[in-house]
């Protein structure tokens, strides 16, 4: 009888010894991202009290954005939330002193003309 021939090793192709084409999501990217989606959402219901005329939920939820969020990506957004539920509130004086803080913290913002029409509506 023939003896038996070893079996071959299972063929390898380049496709399953190749490395991947793109790298994985970092899980620091994953976090970033899941930390922005928090902090988006935060900020969404603050403005969306600020439309339905709640300026002191909105500076509720913008309080509680400032203590969750350390070191938060949308500062600059939340900042300027702050001004406009100031001045919803008629807190003109407080308004004025956030948004100069803010004009200096952020001095070519798109926000600050949104800024300055609500400063308008305050008296000094």
């Amino acid at each position: 009888a023939p003896a038996a021939t070893p079996a071959a090793p299972p063929a390898t192709t380049t496709a399953t010894r190749a490395a991947p084409t793109s790298k994985p999501a970092s899980k620091t990217a994953g976090v970033r991202a899941t930390t922005l989606g928090a902090e988006r959402r935060v900020l969404d219901q603050a403005r969306a009290a600020l439309a339905a005329r709640r300026p002191a939920s909105a500076l509720t939820l913008l309080r509680a954005h400032r203590r969750r969020f350390a070191r938060p990506a949308l500062a600059e957004e939340r900042e300027a939330l702050f001004v406009l539920a100031l001045v919803d509130l008629g807190q003109g004086s407080q308004a004025r002193a956030r948004a100069a803080t803010f004009r200096r913290r952020y001095p070519r913002s798109l926000l600050w003309r949104a800024i300055e029409r609500a400063l308008a509506k305050v008296s000094k």
